[in-house]
């Protein structure tokens, strides 16, 4: 997206940024903007939806900035070749200040089409929100980032839901690029911000899903993924019907609980000594 150039021979820059207060000066990749940092343009808090960029290093600090060539951000490609390499996720290789970058077509070799990964949860009508999961979706539930539009068909852009059900709420986000790994495995233990963990986490998140790292440090190489419900001490919800008094007469309501893997255990043993009515 924009000009972010990775200073490596044969890489293809999109030229054209425009307008802003700038007027069409080149992005600055990564930009801080109101505590957050940005790999990436972003659309938020722009009115018409319109995808910008700061050209300095800090928006916070010097209010610079120009609106993106692209109107709608282009969406990484697992696998894509690079060097004659298959890679399937993010990746620093040739990347000369270490960035995160990814293909956004299978042959970077041969289109020389790329973007830097966002680390985090961007864009949409939720202005980046985090990622709701599970989530329903056309009547069908989602445990992942999908690429599926209204009309099922794969469209290549990954999103999710950041509300429990997307059919009602209609809010999304474009999902974290750093996120977009299938069929990987945690690795155990992980080092987060100088904690080592031995099982999945919810340390770090806002919506309270665990997650775990693929590699040995999280700090370090910035690859995770949502935690599968099998995944080790993965959380677990548990409804459960409480009686209360409303207006002189009692009504149901289910609560929901959130219990670690070995709590789960617990209450599955307890269950099987004791009939609820």
């Amino acid at each position: 997206i924009g000009t972010m150039c990775l200073c490596l021979s044969g890489w293809i820059s999109i030229p054209a940024e425009y307008g802003g207060n700038s007027n069409g000066a080149e992005c600055v990749f990564p930009f801080s903007y109101k505590g957050h940092t940005y790999y990436t343009c972003t659309n938020k808090f722009e009115i018409r939806g319109r995808y910008w960029c700061a050209t300095t290093g800090s928006y916070d600090k010097d209010k610079q900035w120009s609106f993106c060539a692209d109107t709608k951000p282009a969406s990484c490609v697992f696998p894509f070749k690079f060097r004659n390499k298959s890679y399937s996720s993010c990746t620093k290789e040739g990347s000369f200040d270490g960035q995160l970058w990814c293909a956004t077509t299978p042959d970077y070799d041969k289109d020389s089409s790329w973007k830097g990964c966002s680390l985090q949860e961007y864009g949409g009508n939720s202005n980046g929100q985090p990622c709701w999961f599970p989530f329903t979706f056309n009547n069908q539930t989602f445990d992942a980032c999908t690429n599926e539009d209204d009309n099922g068909e794969k469209n290549g852009g990954y999103w999710c839901s950041t509300t429990p059900n997307y059919d009602e709420q209609k809010l999304w986000s474009f999902c974290a690029d750093t996120n977009l790994r299938s069929g990987e495995s945690c690795v155990f233990p992980f080092t987060y911000n100088g904690k080592s963990y031995t099982s999945c986490t919810s340390v770090g998140t806002v919506n309270w899903k665990y997650w775990c790292s693929l590699t040995s440090n999280y700090n370090t190489d910035r690859q995770w993924k949502y935690c599968e419900p099998s995944g080790r001490n993965e959380s677990f919800l548990v409804l459960h019907k409480v009686l209360y008094s409303g207006h002189g007469q009692q009504e149901q309501q289910w609560k929901r609980h959130r219990l670690e893997s070995f709590q789960f255990s617990i209450l599955c043993s307890f269950v099987s000594i004791f009939r609820f009515p």
